[in-house]
Formats: structure tokens, C-alpha cells, sequence
């Protein structure tokens, strides 16, 4: 199922002030549709996933180049609304 993604206002701003090239970006934005817009319900459930076993939220860490640097991006999602085709981007970090 694809999924429509919405983005807690902090991580908007956050992901749109990192310092990456546009190839950077294009990555980005590709490990968020890919790890969180066309999630499987079985990635979304699986338990190494999530904090715990009644958590709204499950996460993923996607590794990618940019500029001839490793980035390591970590995202946590909450699915709570994953019923009506809905997930919220609460959390990014990119090291």
C-alpha cells in the first residue's frame, strides 16, 4: 500500500536546512517514499521495528552517499493513522 506522508513541522524544517547536494536530496527523498510511503506492513510490524511491542512507531536508518560521503539518515514514523492510507514523519536525524 502507498501511503501519504505528512511531516511534524520541526522535521520539515530540519531535512530542509541539512547541507546536501541535490543528489543528496534526490536520496533523501527517495529513502523517504521507499521507507515510509511505500512501507510494507510487514516492515511496519516486524518488532526489531519498533520500541516496543504497543508502540505507535516504528523506525528505519537508511544509509546513502552524498558528495563522496556516507550519510546515515534515521527516521521514526508513526502509523497510527496507517488505517486511513496516513504516516507522520515525527522524528529525523542525518549524521
Amino acid at each position: 500500500m502507498r501511503y501519504r506522508l505528512e511531516f511534524r513541522t520541526s522535521v520539515r524544517e530540519y531535512l530542509r536546512n541539512l547541507t546536501l547536494t541535490r543528489t543528496g536530496r534526490l536520496r533523501l527523498n527517495a529513502a523517504l517514499i521507499e521507507m515510509a510511503g511505500a512501507v510494507s506492513d510487514s516492515f511496519r510490524s516486524d518488532p526489531a521495528n519498533r520500541p516496543g511491542p504497543s508502540s505507535p512507531y516504528y523506525h528505519f536508518t537508511w544509509i546513502f552517499k552524498d558528495n563522496g560521503r556516507f550519510r546515515k539518515l534515521f527516521v521514526v514514523v508513526d502509523d497510527s493513522t496507517a488505517a486511513y492510507g496516513v504516516l507522520r514523519i515525527v522524528y529525523a536525524d542525518c549524521e
